[in-house]
């Protein structure tokens, strides 16, 4: 992705025709309207892919408290995350949206092939489908990890069947993983079996997870700042900037995209806030039945 970035910079200040679309696209984009193309709610349908994408980066509060020094690496890990995201995200989205006009961009646009096979780069699409297997495998690991110690940790505090903590002689949640990747193979079974339209509901479904997550995260802050802190700061060695004005930001936004969600012609999306409430009702119930089990036992 980095050299993407940097041959598509040489590009557009050396490449005569790419240079001069790259003018015409900072023109383009001086203009206002050309960010509503689509409508308001098709600029706003734009933030629940920006959520999918960014989702991840609450992995580290998980990640750090197996660490050994918490307090020094959470830092480290959250800056890195930011940096990531310029680096990654903005300043990839920089070259391709100055090489590209955004109407010429479609599902079958592949920016990082183009560069690389613009330079003669004949086997560039192997090349790229190997990275792109490489980052969803990346992926895939880190959400076995994350699930894993989540559904581990449930079980420690009860709130999981106890079979969930047992762990190897390499301390491993051996059963939770196993748990996850079954889960997983489930999942693949299902894409096997109805193409198209499974993805389209995990999307809409994971959409919503992740909004509900952060409004959870995000009011969490407010009761941990409210009640544990009570004023002194100094209890706090890593402090968020801008609280409160940050979380309330944070909230409003992310209750936009789940309105915008619900009103959106893309019914896939809109199943899925349908969907939120019968899941959280699901796993309400599901803890009740563990807990009422749990006290006869």
């Amino acid at each position: 992705i980095i050299l993407m970035i940097v041959i598509g910079t040489i590009l557009i200040f050396s490449h005569n025709s790419i240079r001069a679309t790259a003018v015409a696209n900072i023109h383009d984009y001086s203009h206002l309207n050309v960010f509503f193309d689509h409508g308001l709610l098709g600029f706003l349908s734009s933030f629940v892919f920006v959520c999918l994408s960014f989702c991840g980066s609450e992995f580290i509060g998980i990640a750090v408290a197996e660490s050994n020094d918490p307090e020094k690496i959470t830092p480290k890990a959250i800056n890195g995350v930011i940096i990531r995201i310029i680096l990654f995200y903005v300043l990839t989205l920089t070259v391709i949206l100055l090489m590209y006009h955004f109407k010429d961009i479609s599902v079958k646009t592949n920016p990082f092939t183009d560069v690389f096979a613009g330079l003669g780069f004949k086997h560039s699409a192997g090349f790229i489908n190997f990275v792109a297997v490489t980052a969803a495998f990346s992926a895939l690991n880190s959400c076995i990890y994350i699930t894993s110690r989540m559904l581990y940790r449930l079980s420690l505090n009860g709130h999981a069947p106890k079979i969930f903590s047992k762990v190897s002689s390499k301390s491993l949640p051996k059963n939770a993983v196993l748990f996850t990747i079954l889960i997983g193979f489930i999942v693949v079974i299902m894409n096997y079996s109805f193409p198209q339209k499974i993805l389209n509901y995990l999307f809409s479904i994971i959409s919503v997870s992740i909004i509900f997550s952060w409004l959870l995260i995000l009011f969490t802050h407010f009761f941990f700042r409210a009640k544990v802190v009570k004023g002194d700061f100094n209890l706090i060695k890593y402090p968020s900037i801008f609280y409160p004005v940050a979380n309330i930001v944070a909230i409003i936004g992310l209750v936009v995209v789940l309105i915008t969600m619900f009103f959106s012609t893309d019914q896939s999306l809109a199943r899925g806030v349908y969907a939120l409430p019968i899941w959280i009702l699901i796993l309400f119930i599901c803890y009740r039945i563990f807990k009422y089990t749990k006290n006869r036992t």
